[in-house]
């Protein structure tokens, strides 16, 4: 399952007055028109099998004093990884097309035999060079801390990246369309002229798309390749390697269940990854769906790595608090494994 989360809105916050609000009218006066509260107060609950429970809190103002600029501060928790972000996003800097978005995050996410938490800025630029299809380029600072299971803190490092990239979409919701797609990619350098400790590139291409078959089917296609390599003789430190994901990749493996291993057993991560998967929905009722997938991929270093795919099938249910789902996969390990979630994609 994909980024299982279920949110509830549960108050609004008010604005503050604008600039152009008339005062408070004189008793038997009519009352002076009142802009109605844009900013939004959530919280929500979550479980999914690869994180445990999570809980989830986003304060946001989408028109800050009236400007439309956003200002947002949200936190997520889960059993597996915790991440706060502070944002604030100008969609017309200096009454342009360009759009700013700048924000602070701090983020500790549990890999192989570790966790790596990083805080730091980063600030971004985009247009529309076309329809449905934003550029950007976005510039980030992160400190980061590789903290293992057992023993002493790595020595901390700092990355400093410009990253270069271009997104195409055309999906009909951000979480379990019905129909569009979605296409992107990204090339991300880091050197020590951008203030990195670490020089690497880091390249990434995705891609979706979801299309009506007849008889009410619908059939969901993803995939992604992605790579990172070092730009000097030094060797990746294990933050900036890549690790499998779990479910959100290939249903029915668990979070670095594979990859390359050192003499110990221990993952490693890699330099180079593929995943894709061919899910057919079809539905039962208006809100209730059944699945059948095939997903697969590989891990790789430039000495091993490991492949792994799986086949399953399970249920959608698109319930008022969010979509709730389940599968059975069937691994060349073995299976089948059952997974369950509540939260916006299956």
């Amino acid at each position: 399952m994909k980024r299982w989360w279920m949110t509830i809105v549960i108050a609004t916050m008010p604005t503050a007055a604008r600039a152009d609000d008339p005062p408070s009218a004189a008793p038997g006066a009519t009352p002076p028109t009142q802009h109605p509260p844009t900013g939004t107060f959530e919280i929500g609950a979550s479980y999914k099998t690869d994180d445990g429970f999570g809980a989830s809190a986003k304060v946001a103002q989408p028109d800050l004093f009236g400007t439309g600029k956003l200002l947002s501060l949200d936190a997520t928790v889960t059993e597996r990884e915790q991440r706060f972000t502070a944002r604030f996003l100008d969609p017309h800097v200096l009454g342009s097309d360009v759009q700013v978005d700048t924000s602070i995050v701090g983020d500790a996410k549990h890999l192989a035999g570790f966790t790596r938490a990083a805080l730091g800025p980063s600030i971004s630029l985009s247009h529309m060079i076309a329809a449905h299809t934003r550029a950007y380029v976005m510039y980030r600072f992160e400190n980061v801390t590789e903290q293992p299971d057992h023993g002493p803190a790595r020595s901390p490092y700092d990355i400093g990246a410009l990253r270069l990239g271009d997104e195409y979409d055309t999906l009909s919701e951000p979480f379990l369309a019905k129909h569009g797609s979605r296409v992107g990619a990204y090339i991300e350098v880091a050197t020590a002229g951008l203030g990195s400790e670490v020089e690497e590139v880091h390249s990434k291409t995705f891609a979706e798309t979801h299309r009506a078959i007849g008889g009410g089917m619908t059939l969901h296609l993803r995939g992604s390749l992605e790579n990172v390599s070092s730009l000097s003789n030094q060797a990746l430190p294990a933050g900036e390697r890549l690790y499998f994901d779990g479910s959100s990749q290939i249903r029915g493996y668990a979070p670095n269940q594979f990859g390359p291993r050192d003499g110990t057993g221990t993952r490693l991560g890699g330099n180079f990854s593929f995943y894709g998967s061919a899910e057919l929905e079809a539905p039962i009722t208006h809100e209730l769906s059944a699945v059948g997938f095939v997903d697969g991929g590989g891990l790789f270093d430039a000495h091993a790595g490991q492949l792994a795919a799986s086949t399953g099938f399970g249920l959608i249910w698109r319930s008022p608090i969010g979509p709730i789902g389940g599968y059975l996969a069937w691994t060349a390990e073995g299976g089948p494994t059952f997974g369950f979630g509540v939260g916006p994609s299956f």
